[in-house]
């Protein structure tokens, strides 16, 4: 029992001089997970979504590349479950079908009372990239822009514009229209081109889309999303979009670049899933292959054609070089012995998905390539920052 003198002293400490604090416990590794995993948590209760790993927002990028980590791991999963209150240690499933989608539309988005959002001679292709649908906000002006969008899908209809393929930046332009990812876009704004610290041409643009969003996106990221499957409206009086990728007297006919197969039987060549050959020929693809089975730069095997590209003022070393650059952590990494016992190992082959590689080779025709790097693990091209 404490004497009434020590009673007295500390009654009379008025400044807490007396008052010892409490030494913080030390976080454990368990403590640094949770830490880390709440932060996500709070993410998706501030956006209504999981945080993109494939996103140029860094802090954003952060969390979703932590959040693949953690996904990936049994041990931290098991850890986190009681934390788990939005289901984020589970990959959503994607939907089965297209009707699946538009079923569960419970907040009536894709009600289309004007009908320009049915779309026709239009090929369906991939979700859109996730960084383009998180940036998206409702244009609060669109009314100005739905009877564009009408007349475009009309012109679509009666062929006066068709579309074509998207090849290189230098085809996006302010005024025209779009497909992206199956919808129609329109750059309506497009600050001029400036140069960024590693010397590369950039802008910033208003791009409005016919479901009634827009975005504020940069050309680079917009082409990068066009580069997949993209088309351009061409309609009359566009005549300059069409001669960026007409051949003209002064272009040169270099040969060709192609995409191979191996039908190697051997296990360890045949059960090598998305191995591709890419070369570049000045003859005939069929010319070059014919003696494949003899050859360890076709890995001593058949190989069949996947894909040939016709290409003009193509140097042929630059083509290597820039091939390599892109998907050298994927090369291909074998020993081979050709019929006389000597060593070799053979180049240009990569362990990567075919859409990818043409997606690749049209960047390499145009020259956008050197604006991007491949990520083995997501499996995409993205812009070398």
């Amino acid at each position: 029992m404490m004497s009434d003198k020590l009673n007295r002293i500390f009654e009379s400490d008025e400044l807490g001089l007396l008052n010892t604090s409490q030494r913080e416990k030390p976080q454990t590794s368990s403590d640094r997970l949770e830490s880390a995993f709440l932060e996500v948590v709070d993410f998706y209760n501030e956006y209504n979504r999981e945080p993109s790993a494939k996103t140029t927002e860094m802090a954003e990028r952060k969390l979703g590349v932590r959040l693949r980590g953690i996904r990936a791991d049994d041990n931290k999963i098991e850890a986190l479950k009681h934390l788990d209150s939005h289901d984020l240690l589970v990959p959503e499933a994607p939907p089965e079908s297209i009707d699946e989608v538009f079923s569960d539309d419970t907040l009536g988005l894709f009600d289309d009372p004007t009908g320009i959002l049915t779309l026709k001679n239009v090929t369906k292709t991939k979700k859109p990239a996730e960084d383009y649908v998180a940036r998206r906000q409702h244009a609060k002006d669109f009314e100005s822009f739905e009877p564009m969008f009408i007349k475009c899908h009309n012109n679509l209809k009666n062929g006066a514009s068709r579309l074509v393929q998207f090849e290189t930046e230098r085809q996006i332009m302010a005024g025209r229209f779009y497909i992206q990812n199956g919808v129609m876009a329109l750059v309506a704004h497009m600050e001029p081109r400036k140069r960024n610290r590693s010397g590369d041409l950039n802008a910033r643009m208003r791009i409005i889309y016919e479901n009634g969003t827009e975005s504020s996106a940069l050309l680079r990221s917009f082409a990068r999303v066009l580069y997949d499957g993209g088309k351009i409206v061409v309609g009359p009086g566009d005549e300059m979009i069409e001669e960026l990728n007409v051949i003209n007297d002064d272009d040169s006919e270099s040969g060709y670049i192609y995409i191979l197969s191996s039908l190697n039987e051997d296990p360890k060549i045949g059960n090598i899933s998305d191995l591709y050959k890419i070369g570049f020929s000045t003859t005939s693809v069929e010319q070059r292959i014919k003696s494949a089975e003899n050859d360890p730069t076709y890995l001593m095997g058949p190989v069949k054609i996947v894909a040939t590209y016709k290409a003009f003022n193509m140097n042929t070393q630059k083509f290597e070089l820039l091939l390599h650059r892109v998907f050298n952590e994927v090369k291909l990494n074998i020993d081979m012995i050709d019929r006389n016992g000597h060593h070799y190992t053979p180049s240009e082959w990569f362990v990567i998905p075919v859409d990818i590689i043409d997606t690749a080779i049209r960047m390499i025709i145009s020259g956008d390539i050197v604006h991007y790097v491949y990520n083995k693990d997501a499996k995409t091209l993205e812009e070398n920052n």
